[in-house]
């Protein structure tokens, strides 16, 4: 080929790049600094790890932004403790309850769980975190570096199960080595990896953080025995990163922004009034004084501290002008208010839940909000409870029957299928409750009267279990009749709060102010020709036996 033909081309060639298929993938003068490097996850996240986690600790620690992300998250994937208890069933029967020595396993694992759950010292291998605690760290590393580590660990006891957690961070890895001495696998970011990209183990400094300086030693712990809490984005990723990656620097420009325009305003409102410099020829170009504090500039001018009522002095001979302060000024609220509409919308939340402000709301909005971000933690909720919680419940029931604490059921060594179905466990959120109670409960009574829920789903919904409410009520109608009293629950017509998705669902709305589409309001029998009363829906009462 002629140099003539092989310039042609490489011509051609350099212009197809150029051409595109897709608009998005287009190049042209308008596109000329959009330069994206193809990178893999880990080439993306690895070699940023050492500046992003820093800052968004920093983000976290000094920031209300940030410290209000990470409130939002913890109150609302984590609120008072995901709780667990034991759904163990014969898989050989039928029956939706346990019976038998099923039942009396199910009750000696709750009973051993609730009290080793609750206590710090046997829980957390340091002795300073419960099971609750121990959620929180997850939700809290998670939302602060992308990803949260813990060990399951064993220490013999006599009075419980021997299982420990111990939590460590991500700059606990050590992210120096590269390959691994035992087996020469690749090492990335303290994370042992095989051909596939599956975890083998974890390189862990030990006896003491990396970043307090000290002798350590790195120890390498199965990754059987770790449990990672992550949410990995890319094929091969090894390290999640921070949620603040995409509005970090806005998020920065945004709290600074505020805090200058805050100092700005405390100098102006510090300042009484000015005398302004006549015609003396005075300059006020002076450094401060190298002997220190003596009130004077290099140029022997008055140096004045700024406090409230103070008069600047800015020349002799001189009008004294009162000043009327401007700030922050009409552009400050919307300014922020879309500024941090953004960041909230790169956190995947509302802005009145990042502000806490829901005064802007009705209620409607108010509630969309919360499905909106519901949507987001109801997916943590379920990642935290089969990375972490699921793998933590089944080794404690394992421990308690080898260390003699439980009794399983008979086959639980012989038959796999016993075993596991020993294992099972329910796992329940924290409650879930409405702006407006009335409204909640009415809700309920619709959906149970329509048959679209069950009592147990709404009960898990507040924090209750549908069998333990029943077992509750019982209990106490019976103490109640005990004493010639009869408290059961029954229902007194129809609620005076009833859904209105609609004009027509809701009938002539002429005349009412402060409603809106989708509210519950007080309604009038929808009966023909009713003449105002409730619309009588069923009781629920609890029949008597015989």
């Amino acid at each position: 080929m002629s140099r003539r033909t092989s310039s042609r081309f490489s011509w051609i060639r350099r212009t197809w790049r150029w051409l595109s298929s897709f608009a998005f993938a287009s190049k042209s003068v308008y596109t000329a600094d959009w330069r994206a490097a193809r990178k893999s996850a880990d080439d993306e996240i690895l070699a940023d790890l050492a500046t992003s986690t820093p800052r968004a600790r920093q983000m976290v620690r000094d920031t209300w932004i940030g410290r209000s992300t990470l409130s939002a998250y913890l109150r609302h994937a984590v609120g008072s403790g995901i709780s667990l208890r034991s759904s163990a069933r014969d898989p050989n029967s039928n029956q939706r309850l346990p019976a038998g020595d099923w039942l009396t396993f199910v009750r000696q694992v709750d009973r051993l769980w609730r009290r080793w759950m609750r206590n710090a010292r046997l829980v957390d291998a340091e002795g300073n975190r419960s099971l609750l605690q121990i959620q929180r760290f997850g939700i809290r590393e998670w939302a602060t570096v992308g990803e949260a580590f813990a060990v399951l660990g064993y220490e013999r006891r006599a009075e419980n199960v021997g299982l420990t957690v111990r939590v460590f961070e991500q700059e606990q890895l050590a992210s120096d080595l590269s390959v691994s001495p035992a087996n020469g696998n690749e090492i990335r970011g303290g994370v042992e990896i095989d051909r596939n990209g599956r975890r083998i183990a974890y390189h862990v400094y030990r006896g003491g953080h990396p970043l307090e300086g000290g002798p350590l030693e790195i120890e390498r712990i199965p990754a059987g025995r770790v449990l990672l809490f992550a949410d990995p984005e890319r094929a091969r990723q090894t390290h999640g990163m921070t949620p603040f990656h995409a509005v970090g620097i806005k998020a920065r420009h945004v709290h600074y922004y505020d805090e200058y325009e805050t100092i700005a305003k405390r100098a102006e409102a510090a300042i009484c009034a000015v005398r302004k410099r006549g015609s003396s020829g005075q300059t006020f170009t002076g450094l401060a004084h190298p002997m220190g504090d003596t009130g004077l500039d290099t140029d022997g001018n008055e140096i004045t501290e700024l406090r409230p009522g103070v008069i600047v002095d800015v020349g002799q001979d001189g009008s004294l002008d009162l000043l009327n302060p401007q700030r922050p000024g009409a552009a400050y609220e919307p300014f922020m208010r879309i500024q941090l509409a953004e960041v909230a919308a790169g956190l995947d939340m509302d802005p009145a839940m990042l502000l806490r402000d829901f005064s802007r709301a009705n209620f409607s909005g108010q509630r969309q909000s919360l499905l909106e971000f519901w949507a987001v933690t109801d997916v943590l909720q379920e990642l935290l409870v089969e990375q972490w919680l699921r793998p933590i419940w089944e080794a404690f029931v394992a421990l308690a029957v080898s260390e003699g604490f439980a009794q399983p059921p008979a086959g639980y060594f012989e038959d796999a299928e016993v075993r596991a179905a020993c294992l099972e466990m329910d796992w329940q959120p924290p409650p879930k409750y409405w702006i407006d109670p009335a409204r909640q409960a009415a809700a309920v009574k619709l959906g149970l009267d329509s048959y679209q829920t069950t009592p147990g789903r709404e009960l898990e919904k507040v924090g209750y279990t549908f069998q333990g409410t029943i077992d509750e009520w019982a209990e106490q109608i019976e103490y109640a009749r005990a004493r010639g009293i009869d408290i059961r629950p029954s229902a007194q017509g129809q609620s005076p709060y009833e859904p209105r998705p609609g004009s027509r669902a809701g009938g002539d709305r002429s005349g009412q102010e402060g409603t809106e589409d989708g509210e519950i309001v007080p309604t009038q029998s929808r009966r023909p020709g009713g003449n105002g009363d409730r619309f009588r829906l069923p009781d629920w009462d609890i029949e008597e036996d015989g």
